[in-house]
């Protein structure tokens, strides 16, 4: 039998349950394996109806005419597991359906493990819906998922005022605004910004917004939250984030990982002053190649401070002359990781090659740049930590800094089951930081000199 007779099979029945014999004949047809008998202890989802055509189908798959189905479900399952087992509930082909949920149709080839809509813990799973392939277009456009950056909207009377200060206070919800010249430019450059982000998303529309930009989200509300800024104040500096290119190597055009090892990627992003007429641009670069006889690996952050007089900095990067490099275009580095160039071969051995930037002037300097430091200002609710620790964040990084004794220097792997770095020298990050902000710990003075420099 062939795909074509399994089409036929499926469109002779309508929407309505087959026989188990139709069932299984369309199964061989159609070339699909036999479902494996879920484990019991796998958590479940609920599928509902939509329309009258899908709600009739659940209904009349069972004799308490259900107003839903539960369906068990795991992280490692991909979409196709949870279609074979809709499929198996109602026998109706799944040729005549589709899955959806938050505005987002779940195409088959989705690791569920990397879809924001099955959450990693909880008994609780999301309630799809299941929706006949002639009403899909239907659903889509009443119900269409639009990626929206910001968490806040600006203030209705943010265009009543003649004032660039007052327009970017009510605009962007600024903290504590500082008087300047150059704030009508600081508004065209974070709008230019702005734009350029949303026409971004705007391709990801009823789709999964991509890993790496969810990544970026959840790095920067940890480092937020773990600071004296309220609420408000929280999402003023989040939206001061604008990410404006992203790579990863194992993602498809969804911007999905497909599962692969990460060998290579790299983030670019614009963090705004919520308080001055000032930015900082932060470029993140990492690779890691692994093979039978060595290893290549390289990652390296870099920052440039952006003043709104500049105009020459005001559009951003141009990746068009090469990525940034330390001491081209005013960038400068905070860190850089590499292993030292050694023959391959079987005595090749892991040396690492770590360089340091950032001094305590240069920290001092890109806290006041973005948040200043006069009594009102933000950069007393924010410490000089958790400004660097923000720039990780920008580009995707999540990393806690141990400000305690009995603290640990680490990424921060629960906000990060998305793109996962590997490069082990978290207590040497972390030594250089609380170095370079003024803020050692007892146990800093011992670390082993001879691996940085």
């Amino acid at each position: 039998m062939t795909y074509l007779r399994a089409y036929e099979l499926a469109q002779e029945n309508g929407f309505q349950s087959m026989t188990r014999k139709a069932f299984d004949i369309y199964r061989a047809a159609a070339g699909k394996r036999k479902l494996k008998k879920p484990p019991p202890q796998m958590r479940t989802l609920r599928v509902v109806g939509h329309g009258k055509v899908a709600r009739a189908a659940i209904r009349a798959s069972s004799e308490d005419e259900p107003e839903f189905i539960e369906i068990p479900w795991c992280r490692t399952d991909y979409v196709s597991t949870i279609v074979g087992r809709v499929e198996e509930a109602l026998r109706i082909p799944s040729l005549l359906w589709s899955l959806a949920g938050d505005g987002q149709l779940l195409e088959e080839h989705i690791y569920v493990y990397y879809h924001s809509l099955f959450p990693p813990t909880g008994d609780v799973g999301p309630e799809l819906y299941l929706i006949p392939q002639n009403e899909v277009q239907e659903y889509l456009a009443k119900n269409i998922k639009r990626h929206v950056w910001r968490k806040t909207s600006p203030d209705p009377e943010t265009t009543q005022s003649s004032d660039p200060m007052v327009q970017a206070t009510k605009g962007f919800h600024l903290i504590n605004a500082r008087p300047s010249v150059y704030w009508q430019d600081y508004i065209a450059m974070r709008l230019a910004f702005e734009r350029r982000l949303a026409t971004g998303l705007e391709d990801y529309s009823g789709r999964e917004m991509p890993s790496y930009l969810r990544q970026i989200r959840s790095a920067v509300e940890k480092v937020l939250i773990q600071t004296d800024l309220d609420d408000g104040q929280q999402n003023t500096l989040f939206d001061c984030v604008v990410p404006i290119q992203t790579y990863r190597s194992d993602e498809d055009e969804n911007g999905e990982s497909e599962g692969y090892e990460l060998t290579e990627a790299h983030a670019y992003s614009r963090l705004f002053s919520p308080h001055r007429c000032t930015a900082i641009d932060v470029f993140w670069e990492y690779e890691l190649m692994e093979y039978d006889t060595h290893v290549d690996f390289h990652c390296a952050l870099l920052y440039r401070i952006v003043d709104c007089m500049d105009v020459s900095r005001s559009g951003g990067h141009d990746f068009s002359e090469g990525k940034p490099e330390a001491g081209r275009g005013k960038w400068c580095r905070i860190f850089d990781m590499g292993l030292e160039e050694m023959p391959p071969g079987r005595d090749w051995r892991c040396i690492h090659k770590l360089d340091w930037g950032l001094s305590e002037r240069d920290a001092g300097r890109i806290h006041k740049t973005l948040f200043g430091e006069e009594t009102l200002s933000p950069g007393n609710q924010i410490s000089k930590i958790d400004t660097i620790r923000l720039l990780l964040a920008v580009v995707g990084v999540p990393f806690n800094v141990a400000t305690h004794e009995d603290g640990r220097d680490s990424l921060n792997y629960q906000a990060t089951p998305r793109v996962p770095w590997r490069f082990g020298s978290e207590d040497w990050i972390g030594v250089h930081i609380r170095k370079a902000c003024g803020s050692p710990l007892a146990w800093d003075a011992g670390y082993n000199r001879s691996r940085r420099k």
